[in-house]
């Protein structure tokens, strides 16, 4: 059941990584493209502030503007570099391993459960209520012999004992007669 658990719990720290990279590329991607149309933009604004058409404030909040989404594109390398090496971990590789692009996997199909169905469905197939409940079993297994041990033991025995023909030639008067016995125990736990 550990061995399940831990199983599980690494394949959804897998999934997680993957899809948290596969973000941070698709980020990475569209914050380039915004630094492009934003060059663009401060470039076509000094032509314009040259000309006196436009304000140098214009001006120097799109340069703001590149020198913010440039910090952010070093940001995202550096949590993309961190979720490459999260993932080369968890498959047990080099963690300088490289790793190519994530796929784009799509949105997945909406649930067609219930929140409460959904819940049923954790609630008895997580592994950890499972070896919950089973340790509660035992230790309810554990107190009744507990219990058990703690009584005394009573013993009632019934004995026939076949004796046969004595070979004999001065035999007993009873010989040869089969016995009939009764024991009574009593064992004591100390």
């Amino acid at each position: 059941m550990e061995y399940e658990k831990t199983v599980r719990d690494t394949l959804v720290s897998l999934q997680k990584s993957y899809f948290e990279l596969a973000y941070l590329f698709e980020a990475e991607a569209i914050t380039r493209d915004n630094q492009k149309i934003v060059l663009e933009l401060a470039n076509i604004g000094e032509t314009d502030y040259a000309k006196d058409v436009t304000a140098l404030n214009d001006v120097l909040k799109a340069r703001a503007q590149i020198a913010q989404l440039t910090y952010d594109l070093v940001i995202l390398t550096e949590l993309i570099d961190t979720e490459k090496t999260v993932i080369n971990t968890l498959i047990n590789q080099d963690a300088e391993a490289p790793l190519g692009s994530p796929v784009n996997l799509g949105w997945p199909a909406p649930l067609s459960l219930t929140n409460e169905e959904l819940y049923t469905l954790a609630e008895q197939n997580q592994p950890e209520l499972i070896i919950a409940s089973l340790m509660i079993r035992k230790a309810g297994i554990v107190e009744k012999l507990k219990l058990k041990d703690a009584r005394p033991d009573f013993k009632v025995e019934l004995m026939y004992l076949e004796v046969g023909t004595p070979a004999m030639e001065d035999k007993p008067a009873k010989a040869g007669q089969d016995a009939l016995g009764i024991g009574i125990g009593l064992n004591l736990p100390f």
